[in-house]
């Protein structure tokens, strides 16, 4: 036997709508299989979910969320969302993959779990839960930098706004820096 590999752990959190019999989900591995599979009508009445999943690192995964009435599970009928963390505890500096919850039937997202590529959500004061969405593009950023005699800016935080169609799936977006570099691929 060759050596074992140490999975990685990644926490998925969902919070439901008022429907919550309509949302399913999963998560499929390169090679297509389901590590985790979680089919509509699974919840009843729950508000929200919680579940730990063994990975392995370096591999490129999906989860996809489903709802099928094609009204996602927010806003309508509530305020849901899904949150990816690497980990096992919810951490906002360590989050994979985030959606608002505003899909329709269904929502697809591509991630890594080893740790180089953070959705970075700056939020001060408020509960785990962001307000705002990502993918989402403003051409100001939240914090301005300030001009010092040396000046230094360590980061920027950026608010990025994109009204989706139909098709969300079909969209993806990347900010680059001067030398070519992508600082964040949501492909």
């Amino acid at each position: 036997p060759g050596p074992s590999i140490t999975p990685v752990f990644v926490l998925v959190e969902i919070t439901l709508d008022r429907f919550p019999q309509e949302t399913g989900w999963y998560i499929e591995a390169p090679d297509g299989t389901r590590v985790v599979d979680v089919p509509s009508r699974s919840y009843n009445g729950t508000a929200n979910v919680s579940e730990l999943v063994a990975l392995t690192p370096n591999m490129m995964y999906t989860i996809v969320l489903t709802d099928t009435a094609g009204d996602g599970i927010c806003c309508g009928f509530g305020n849901g969302q899904a949150i990816v963390y690497l980990g096992q505890q919810p951490s906002l500096d360590r989050v994979l993959v985030y959606e608002n919850g505003m899909f329709g039937f269904v929502s697809n997202h591509t991630f890594v779990p080893d740790g180089s590529q953070f959705i970075q959500l700056n939020i001060t004061g408020a509960p785990i839960s962001p307000t705002f969405a990502i993918p989402s593009v403003s051409l100001a950023p939240s914090v301005l930098p300030s001009m010092s005699s040396s000046p230094s800016i360590t980061s920027v935080f950026v608010l990025v706004e994109i009204t989706l169609d139909r098709f969300p799936q079909e969209t993806g977006w990347y900010i680059e820096a001067p030398d070519g570099t992508r600082v964040v691929d949501v492909p």
